[in-house]
């Protein structure tokens, strides 16, 4: 809701090592609901995701594949890891459902076998958007006690030890169809598949959902500072108690009778 702030929690997310952790905060309902609604207005998919980007408050400097894997933290920490995917099965044809785990998706460089000298040099630099202007030919600024390189060779050394701290983002996860077990491989860095992993809902089934809050006496401001657990347990609540209320056909004709 316009005008309305809503004090956000910051959890620390460590993003490249030996550095200071983004703050991200978790994503609230009005952030939630403006994503799908900015979806239903819009099909240009590059738009979507930078606008998603911004809501979710993601720093514009950050390479594209560790904006995805902020955007997949914020995921996990406003709904859980786990996320439960509905398709066709390639395989045997039936509609199936999976599980897959969208946490722990980062990985560092270990293909580079990094001498000991290099592997334990530490970071004189710590701000992360300082890191990420880095280039090869001042890779040594940012180590601590190391000495200006001499040739191309010692320069590319700094720079693969530098790059060995800056992570890479999974492109895949494996999803088994409950049927048959067949694997799926999923591509995770898909814009798409990006911007629906956020929502379970609708634009419809979430204008649905406010109206039944505030039915029951919730202000908008207080559902838009919901997270979705939150909203989604007080939902099923309103939903037990409304349908423990409404007499089943059987009770009605037992009153008649």
């Amino acid at each position: 809701m316009e005008g309305i702030h809503i004090m956000k929690l910051k959890v620390p997310f460590n993003l490249v090592q030996g550095t200071q952790p983004l703050l991200l905060s978790p994503m609230y309902s009005k952030d939630e609901k403006n994503i799908l609604e900015y979806g239903v207005m819009h099909d240009d998919i590059n738009l979507i995701f930078n606008t998603v980007c911004e809501l979710l408050e993601i720093p514009e400097w950050l390479p594209y594949e560790l904006k995805i894997a902020c955007i997949y933290k914020i995921r996990e920490i406003s709904f859980g890891g786990d996320l439960t995917l509905r398709y066709k099965c390639p395989k045997c044809g039936r509609l199936t459902e999976s599980i897959t785990m969208l946490d722990n998706l980062l990985e560092w460089n270990s293909t580079q076998q990094l001498p000991k000298e290099l592997s334990e040099l530490k970071l004189k630099k710590n701000n992360l958007e300082e890191i990420f202007k880095f280039n090869i030919s001042n890779a040594f600024e940012y180590f601590e006690g190391v000495p200006t390189p001499r040739t191309i060779t010692d320069a590319s050394k700094y720079a693969i030890a530098l790059r060995s701290k800056i992570p890479s983002i999974k492109r895949t996860v494996d999803c088994k169809c409950f049927f048959c077990l067949s694997i799926r491989k999923i591509n995770i860095t898909n814009k798409k598949f990006i911007i629906d992993s956020l929502s379970e809902q609708t634009a419809l089934t979430m204008i649905k959902q406010y109206n039944a809050l505030a039915m029951n006496g919730f202000t908008k401001h207080d559902t838009d500072s919901m997270l979705p657990f939150e909203r989604e347990v007080h939902a099923k609540l309103f939903k037990d108690r409304t349908e423990s209320m409404t007499p089943t056909k059987e009770k009605y004709h037992g009153k008649m009778e």
